[in-house]
Parts: C-alpha cells; sequence; structure tokens
C-alpha cells in the first residue's frame, strides 16, 4: 500500500506500475550478494522506505528453516 500497489479503501486508486516482487521463500538457501528481493517505485525516496522496511521484516538465520506449509487446517 505505502508504494501504491494496494487501497486503504475501495475508493482509493491503484498504480499498477508499483510493487514488490519477492525473489526467494522461507527455508531458501542464500548467499551474500543474492537478490531477495525487486522494488518498483515511482520514486527514490519511496524505494528507500520500503528498503527499510523490508530489512526489517526479514530475518536471516545461520540454520536450516523448514519452508511454510502450503495449506493450514
Amino acid at each position: 500500500m505505502f508504494l501504491g500497489a494496494g487501497r486503504a479503501k475501495k475508493s482509493d486508486s491503484i498504480d499498477h506500475s508499483v510493487g514488490i516482487v519477492i525473489n526467494r521463500k522461507v527455508g531458501d538457501y542464500i548467499e551474500k550478494g543474492d537478490l531477495m528481493y525487486t522494488i518498483y517505485a515511482n520514486s527514490k525516496e519511496k524505494v528507500e522506505e520500503t528498503k527499510r522496511y523490508l530489512s526489517d521484516a526479514i530475518i536471516i538465520e545461520d540454520k536450516k528453516i523448514h519452508p511454510l506449509p502450503l495449506f493450514y487446517e
């Protein structure tokens, strides 16, 4: 929503030129320099703010993490 790709209310417009592509899944093995996500935005400020938000949301562990289940009960 911050980038403009979602709506807080039905009357809000959607910007189809912005968004985030997540390039990894929970449990994927990564190495330094691997691409974790791609941000599409209309301003450098929104890119930087989104990078800060995502860096707080992503946790990298040294141990093996099991992937999330495909289905929940």
